[in-house]
């Protein structure tokens, strides 16, 4: 069976998550048709995943997702993603985002502080820093599973919203074994310019971070809708 079409297990996966308030009428372009926010205000996470890997390279993906409604379904659709290599190893393929563009992603901090960085072109465009201090769980996250939503098709999808033939796909991913701690963080965002849809993702109020690691299973990918080109539904693919 090809690996495309397996659930996919990975353990001890570093987790760093920040949750936040955005502004929505900032959004709501860069959501598919009949993709709503799930939160009034609207709730957005920065992830980063860094996945031990045996026998390849350090594999680290980062991320902003909102939280949407989907056929009355708490989803995590991803607009914007990143992955520190150019091509994904085959044993990484988790489906966890969007169209991806490459950038350098790196984890560090001290003195019980966690920071992400995520950086292109020579500077950082999102910066995660958190300080746990208590025990954590999953609860906050909704599920199981995680639904992930991300598009694949128009490339300028991730900078303009959706526009032309895409679909939109689904991904579930479910967290276990998580040894997470919560506590008060900060998520700095900067842009290219006013163009990038980093520009809507500026937090308006943080709310909490979580860092820890987790055992993640990420299902094979399915198709939810198909847009053809003049924005109709193709009759060919998966209903509406």
């Amino acid at each position: 069976m090809p690996a495309r079409h397996r659930r996919r297990r990975f353990s001890g996966v570093r987790l760093l998550v920040g949750c936040y308030e955005a502004d929505g009428e900032q959004i709501a372009p860069l959501l598919p048709a009949g993709v709503t926010p799930w939160d009034d205000p609207v709730r957005c996470l920065v992830w980063g995943l860094d996945f031990p890997l045996p026998g390849v390279e350090a594999y680290r993906l980062a991320g902003v997702s909102v939280r949407v409604a989907l056929d009355r379904e708490l989803h995590y659709f991803f607009p914007v993603a990143y992955s520190h290599l150019p091509e994904d190893p085959a044993a990484g393929r988790v489906g966890a985002a969007g169209p991806r563009r490459t950038s350098f992603i790196d984890f560090g901090g001290g003195g019980g502080q966690r920071l992400m960085t995520v950086g292109s072109t020579g500077r950082p465009l999102i910066t995660l820093t958190t300080t746990p201090d208590r025990p954590a769980d999953l609860t906050q996250f909704g599920g199981p599973p995680l639904p992930l939503l991300q598009l694949r098709g128009d490339p300028d999808i991730p900078r303009h919203g959706p526009g032309g033939a895409h679909r939109l796909v689904r991904t579930d991913v479910h967290l276990e074994r998580a040894d997470l701690r919560a506590g008060p963080g900060l998520v700095t965002v900067d842009m290219l310019c006013e163009l990038d849809s980093l520009y809507a993702f500026a937090p308006a109020r943080m709310l909490d971070c979580l860092y820890g690691t987790v055992e993640l299973w990420a299902m094979p990918e399915r198709t939810v809708r198909t847009v053809t080109a003049d924005g109709g539904r193709d009759p060919g693919r998966q209903p509406w």
